[in-house]
C-alpha cells in the first residue's frame, strides 16, 4: 500500500486503548476500516497538536483538518465528525458508506445519532463526573505525561467542561439511556446475524463509531460496573468488538517520526487548511518536540503565575477513599 499519506494526531493511549479519547478512537477506526495507510503522533493533550485540538489529520499535501473551536471534550467529537466527513469525500480513501442502500444509510444515521446522544454521554459521565473514578483513574491517566500544574489544571478544566455539556441530567437518567441504546444495538446485531460488520461483510462509518464506544466500554477501568455489566450481558456486542478489533486493530501503526514524508508546517497550518512547507521526518520530529515543549513550558508558567498572583492553590495529593475528601469545585480554579 506504500508509505503513509496522512498522519493522525491523537490523544495518547492507555488502559489497553490506542487513545484515551473516544473521538480519536472513532477516527482511527475509520482510517483502519478504510485501509488507509497512516502514521500517528501521540499528543499529551489536545493543545499540543498543530490545530490545538485532537483528533487532527494532516495529509502529505498540507491539508490539515479538525475542529477550529476552543479545546474541549465536545470539540473533539466535532473534530472527528469533520475529519470523517472529509475522508468520505476525498481521494485518500473510498467512502465507507458507498455500498449502503438509502434505507441502510438512514439506519446508519439513526444508530450513529443513538450512540452520540445516549452512549457517549454515559461514557463521558463515567469518565469525568464520577468523583472517585476521576480522582483515582481519569486524572492520573490524563495528566501522566504533563508537568505540574498542567497535570491537574487540564483534567480539571476538561471535567468542568463535560459537566457543563451534560447539564442537569442525572447519572441515573444518563446510564439508563445508554443501557437502552445498547439493548437496541444488540438487538439489531442479533437480528442481522452478521459475522462481519454492522451491515454485513463490508464496513461502514457506523462501525467506526460503534467500535470506538464498545472498545471503551470493554477496556476503560473508569466505566461504571453496571454499565459494563450491561455491555457484557449482550454477547452480540462482545463478539462484535472482539471481531472488529481483531480484524482491524491488530496491525501496528508507525509513529510520524518513523516514516519519510513531507508534512505541513506545525505553526503555519491550522484549522481546516494549511500549506505544506515540507521537510524530512527528522526535521518534523525535531519541530514537534521543540514546539511541544514550548507549549508545555508556556502553559505551565501561565498557570503557575495565575495561581500565585490570585492566591489560589491546587491540592496535589492523590489518595483513596477517606483521603479523597477533595472537592473539585472547591479548588477555585476558575
Amino acid at each position: 500500500m506504500g508509505d503513509p499519506k496522512v498522519v493522525l494526531y491523537k490523544l495518547k493511549g492507555d488502559w489497553g486503548l490506542s487513545s484515551l479519547s473516544i473521538a480519536c478512537l472513532q477516527v482511527e477506526a475509520y482510517l483502519r476500516l478504510a485501509k488507509v495507510k497512516f502514521a500517528v503522533q501521540d499528543c499529551p493533550w489536545g493543545s499540543s497538536s498543530p490545530t490545538g485540538q485532537v483528533p487532527a489529520l494532516d495529509t502529505e499535501g498540507g491539508y490539515l483538518i479538525g475542529s477550529d473551536d476552543a479545546e474541549s471534550i465536545a470539540s473533539q467529537f466535532e473534530g472527528a465528525r469533520e475529519i470523517i466527513n472529509h475522508l468520505q469525500h476525498t481521494r485518500i480513501t473510498a467512502n465507507l458508506d458507498s455500498h449502503l442502500s438509502p434505507a441502510a444509510l438512514a439506519d446508519s444515521l439513526s444508530f450513529i445519532t443513538l450512540l452520540e446522544t445516549k452512549v457517549i454521554p454515559a461514557l463521558l459521565y463515567t469518565t469525568w463526573c464520577e468523583d472517585e473514578a476521576y480522582s483515582r483513574l481519569t486524572r492520573p491517566a490524563m495528566g501522566m505525561n504533563l508537568p505540574f500544574p498542567l497535570s491537574r489544571w487540564l483534567p480539571y478544566s476538561a471535567r468542568k467542561g463535560v459537566r457543563a455539556q451534560l447539564g442537569s441530567a442525572s447519572s441515573e437518567d444518563i446510564y439508563k439511556g445508554a443501557c437502552k441504546a445498547l439493548d437496541a444495538v444488540s438487538a439489531r446485531l442479533v437480528q442481522a446475524a452478521n459475522d462481519g460488520y454492522f451491515f454485513g461483510d463490508q464496513p461502514s462509518t457506523l462501525d467506526s463509531h460503534l467500535f470506538a464506544c464498545l472498545a471503551y466500554l470493554r477496556s476503560a477501568p473508569v466505566v461504571h460496573p453496571d454499565l459494563r455489566k450491561k455491555f457484557e450481558s449482550h454477547s452480540a456486542l462482545v463478539r462484535y468488538v472482539d471481531r472488529v478489533g481483531g480484524q482491524v486493530f491488530s496491525a501496528p501503526v508507525p509513529s510520524a517520526e518513523q516514516v519519510e514524508m513531507k508534512w505541513s508546517s506545525w505553526g503555519t497550518a491550522t484549522g481546516r487548511g494549511g500549506g505544506g512547507s515540507g521537510g524530512a521526518s527528522s526535521s518534523f520530529s525535531t519541530e514537534i518536540n521543540y514546539k511541544g515543549k514550548l507549549w508545555l513550558i508556556g502553559a505551565a508558567i501561565s498557570i503557575a503565575g495565575y495561581v500565585l498572583l490570585s492566591g489560589q492553590y491546587i491540592d496535589v495529593s492523590y489518595g483513596y477513599p477517606g483521603e479523597l475528601a477533595e472537592d473539585e469545585e472547591g479548588e477555585e480554579l476558575d
